[in-house]
């Protein structure tokens, strides 16, 4: 099952790129959703809308394509689709609370037609969207829409403003909870850090870091960093991981070698990044002095970073704190999956802005400060985090990460299988290009090379004339076509 987002700017191209793209994966993506119109809508289609418009950037729905069939047109008459469009706009105002806007027509394809209809993301503020006859809310997983459980209805409600969970009191925890070496560590971390914690004492470092609030109580953040068994109060701020599928002689799927850290963020950190590369298979790979020396296929630099950025940026709201943290491998894949969406940033930006989630500002703050067991830090540099794993992956030519945020959960994944694109970033883009137009994004997606590789060569190719922008500067619109098409 594929996971695949694209961005709305990578949807809004021309409808024939989506469909090339839908035939390449053999299966609907998150947020796209394909129905053949030949019984007219399905009756859930209300539930379809109602998941785009939870989720993170909307999606789109396309009648008139038949997935069995290879997404090949159904057949769909021009009145026909002209009704459905209409009935679509219709019933995402009137079925739905909020209204959801959308916007819907008729394109041809193949000589046949087929409705697209564009569905905005709601706002924040009024999350999460709900059908109005049932009062259920439902959210788009992988190509499947499932409805919502109370409890995670509640993640939307308690996301509609600022997240402030991590600075919560456990008030069953006292400060002598707190691991007298690691505050030790961390006050002294603290006052290097500036000349305004010097003349104050442990307890205040504490109190103006959010490890304490004014009361002495140890908040949420202060346990997580720097209690000695944080899961006491909090049992399941922790991480599972297991490697699957594992196929016994009876042909059942079995997990193995399954392991849970517990402890303080700076011990999971090292325990669990210890056991990814454990599961790795290595390679020898000669250096440019001419030495060889077998390294694992994953740069172990951005395993750690993804499963920092899980433990520092997890939703910690009440709801969320029944869930934790989760790292499967999969044939060649690592997916590292927390409780909680992204927070003040998207998809499309990770990796390229100097931001990172606002989600545990506290928390992250804290990090900071913090060291891992063999010394280096927790957290070494505000939003250096995913810029490090993009770098490392792109210099092992390994593709680049991927991140899919839904709403309630955000994963990142990264993958060893060897990539090959022929040539140079240059030389794929115009292949790619000669096929239709494409954003710089589903580039870089689909040449499995970096953001950063994709803007240089498309610099490079329209400093030459071989490429044009269509789409200003820095739009979510902005797409490139070949300049002899």
């Amino acid at each position: 099952m594929t996971g695949i987002i694209w961005s709305m700017s990578a949807m809004m191209t021309t409808l024939e790129t989506i469909v090339e793209r839908l035939r390449r994966l053999n299966t609907d993506v998150t947020n796209v959703e394909v129905k053949s119109g030949r019984g007219g809508l399905s009756a859930s289609i209300v539930e379809t809308i109602c998941a785009f418009a939870n989720l993170p950037g909307g999606g789109t729905l396309i009648i008139g394509l038949d997935e069995r069939s290879g997404f090949r047109p159904s057949g769909l008459p021009a009145d026909r689709a002209a009704e459905m469009a209409g009935t679509i706009v219709r019933k995402a105002r009137e079925a739905l609370e909020p209204a959801v806007q959308v916007t819907a027509g008729v394109e041809r394809l193949e000589d046949s037609h087929v409705v697209v209809a564009a569905i905005t993301e709601v706002p924040r503020s009024h999350k999460p969207c709900r059908v109005r006859a049932t009062h259920a809310a439902y959210l788009r997983f992988w190509d499947g829409d499932f409805q919502l459980s109370e409890l995670e209805q509640r993640g939307f409600l308690a996301n509609r403003d600022q997240p402030r969970f991590d600075l919560a009191a456990i008030e069953e925890a006292t400060i002598t909870d707190l691991s007298p070496g690691e505050i030790e560590r961390f006050c002294r971390m603290v006052r290097r850090s500036g000349r305004a914690y010097d003349a104050l004492s442990d307890e205040h470092v504490l109190l103006k870091t959010g490890v304490i609030d004014r009361r002495g109580f140890p908040t949420v953040a202060g346990i997580l960093a720097l209690a000695e068994v944080p899961q006491q109060w909090l049992p399941n701020a922790t991480i599972q991981a297991a490697v699957i599928p594992q196929t016994d002689a009876r042909g059942e799927v079995r997990a193995r070698d399954a392991a849970r850290f517990d402890g303080p963020i700076p011990l999971m950190l090292q325990g669990a990044t210890e056991w990814v590369m454990r599961q790795l298979p290595r390679d020898l790979n000669e250096t440019t002095s001419g030495d060889v020396r077998s390294e694992h296929r994953l740069p172990e630099v951005a395993v750690r970073e993804i499963i920092a950025n899980a433990l520092v940026h997890r939703d910690l709201a009440p709801w969320a704190l029944t869930r934790a943290v989760e790292i499967r491998v999969r044939g060649t894949r690592l997916t590292v999956t927390n409780p909680g969406g992204l927070f003040g940033i998207t998809v499309d930006r990770l990796g390229h802005d100097d931001v990172s989630s606002a989600r545990n500002s506290t928390l992250l703050r804290i990090c900071q400060h913090l060291q891992r067991v063999d010394g280096a830090g927790v957290v070494e540099a505000l939003a250096s985090g995913i810029p490090t794993v993009f770098a490392a992956m792109s210099e092992r030519h390994l593709a680049a990460p991927r991140f899919f945020d839904q709403a309630i959960r955000f994963t990142a994944e990264l993958d060893w299988a060897p990539v090959s694109i022929g040539g140079t970033v240059a030389d794929g883009v115009l292949a790619l290009l000669a096929a239709g137009t494409r954003s710089a994004g589903s580039l870089a997606d689909e040449l499995a090379v970096t953001p950063v590789a994709v803007r240089k060569a498309l610099l490079a190719l329209r400093r030459k004339g071989l490429v044009e922008q269509l789409g200003g500067r820095g739009s979510r619109n902005t797409v490139y076509r070949r300049a002899d098409r």
